[in-house]
């Protein structure tokens, strides 16, 4: 028996890819407790849809060097998925605790089904077409929405300004 297996990615920030920000200040590393401690709460998902895949804390310099990047999984609906990932990179000085840190943010929104039957692909096809499509579009404001707010929360606690993106 053969698996079909449908999966359909939308850009939560087309055309724009990501979403920039960049401090300059007094304490940059206190970012990562912010974003570490925010997430969970923020997108409202259990400590499973949180994860930390990489940090990285360099002290062979002058300055501080640090890097962090986390996703975020929230389940839209039972077949769409949103996926956040934030990164962020600085460096702060050792004497006067001041640096600088940049914070890149994108998502998308994953649709994906699975099914063992030989017609499933064409009916699928026509439920996306005629039913589902304007549900996949609601989630994508939603997702976008969300990365807005993100932004806007991060940038009022630290005063930061967006720049252009890629």
């Amino acid at each position: 028996m053969i698996m079909v297996k449908i999966e359909v990615f939308d850009d939560c920030l087309a055309p724009a890819r990501f979403i920039f920000l960049n401090y300059n200040g007094k304490a940059p590393f206190d970012v990562y407790q912010k974003i570490s401690g925010m997430l969970q709460n923020f997108f409202e998902v259990s400590s499973s849809g949180v994860g930390e895949t990489d940090f990285r804390w360099d002290n062979s310099g002058p300055n501080d060097d640090f890097y962090a990047r986390w996703w975020v999984q929230k389940k839209m609906a039972r077949a769409t998925t949103m996926w956040v990932h934030i990164m962020v990179q600085g460096a702060k000085s050792r004497e006067t605790n001041e640096g600088h840190f940049s914070i890149r943010i994108n998502a998308e929104n994953r649709t994906s089904m699975k099914s063992n039957n030989p017609f499933f692909r064409a009916l699928w096809w026509t439920y996306m077409y005629l039913f589902y499509n304007k549900r996949r579009r609601d989630y994508l404001k939603q997702c976008n929405d969300l990365l807005y707010e993100l932004r806007d929360e991060l940038k009022e606690h630290y005063n930061l300004q967006q720049i252009k993106g890629e």
